[in-house]
């Protein structure tokens, strides 16, 4: 299925009639609105929360606008104009709720947490969320990288990707037996790694979130930035070209433990306190480098 994405701008007006025989005149009121719109997936994932983060603290917030994916992963948020690009998109799939779309349909057993770099919100890239925008944005935010695309460059380099592939992209859409795309197993070997991905950040979640129920109530972000520089650090492991590989289950179990002991001596995040900088697990491959 084609999936559409779009950052758009649309009005809503509200007028006041005036009553009959009045001399009142009402002046229509119009507030300017856009849409960010786009898809979540490790698979297509459905009834994830979808948010802009507006304090960059990766928890749904009040007065944050807010959505839930529907089954084929979309989503549409309607956001102040000035906010596009100027804050990133969280999205959280949720344990007991979120259901995964994939080779298999089922509901997630373990809470994980996607995002997208606010720059890739200008509306010249896709505002696809997945395991990789989310490493993506994590490189960003390091400061190493000059811009988005250079960071984007950096992970396919590391993925050992043809320059053809988008890192951007809808790899479900473009990996998928329908799709006419010259690389089309390269986009389906990035599903295969962005499963992998989701599997490990599912596998740390009691370190990087406070979950009550099926509500995410807490995001200790150090936790979370150190997990992801961690999985960074393990691409080689992480990067598979076909869809999981039950032979690779054990390598990947002791990758898990190995993240969990990474990240139980990484701080914790303090209110109140900027969160750290794990640009040192970010070395460039090939020389890459430059502050944003």
């Amino acid at each position: 299925m084609k999936k559409t994405i779009l950052v758009t701008t649309i009005f809503l007006a509200a007028a006041i009639t005036a009553g009959c025989g009045s001399d009142d005149r009402s002046t229509p009121v119009i507030a300017q609105k856009s849409t960010i719109s786009g898809a979540v997936a490790d698979g297509y994932l459905e009834r994830a929360q979808v948010f802009l983060d507006r304090n960059f603290n990766y928890i749904h917030d009040d007065g944050e606008p807010s959505t839930t994916t529907d089954a084929g992963g979309n989503y549409i948020l309607t956001v102040d104009p000035d906010d596009v690009g100027r804050f990133p998109v969280v999205a959280l799939a949720i344990a007991g709720q979120t259901i995964d779309h994939d080779i298999e349909i089922r509901t997630l057993t373990e809470s994980y947490l996607l995002c997208i770099d606010k720059t890739a919100l200008s509306g010249t890239v896709s505002n696809f969320i997945s395991p990789i925008s989310t490493q993506i944005r994590e490189m960003m935010e390091t400061g190493k990288f000059q811009n988005i695309q250079q960071a984007a460059e950096e992970l396919r380099l590391r993925l050992n990707m043809p320059a053809g592939v988008n890192m951007h992209a809808d790899y479900m859409l473009l990996g998928s037996s329908a799709s006419l795309d010259a690389n089309r197993a390269f986009y389906q070997g990035l599903h295969a790694t962005a499963q992998n991905m989701a599997s490990l950040m599912g596998g740390q979640a009691g370190q990087v979130m406070s979950i009550q129920g099926t509500r995410i109530t807490n995001v200790d972000v150090n936790h979370f930035r150190s997990m992801m520089g961690s999985i960074f650090g393990n691409l080689s492991t992480v990067r598979a070209t076909s869809p999981v590989n039950p032979a690779h289950d054990a390598i990947m179990a002791q990758l898990r433990e190995d993240l969990r002991n990474n990240i139980s001596i990484a701080p914790s995040t303090i209110s109140g306190h900027p969160f750290m900088n794990f640009s040192s697990s970010y070395r460039p491959h090939r020389g890459i480098t430059g502050g944003r």
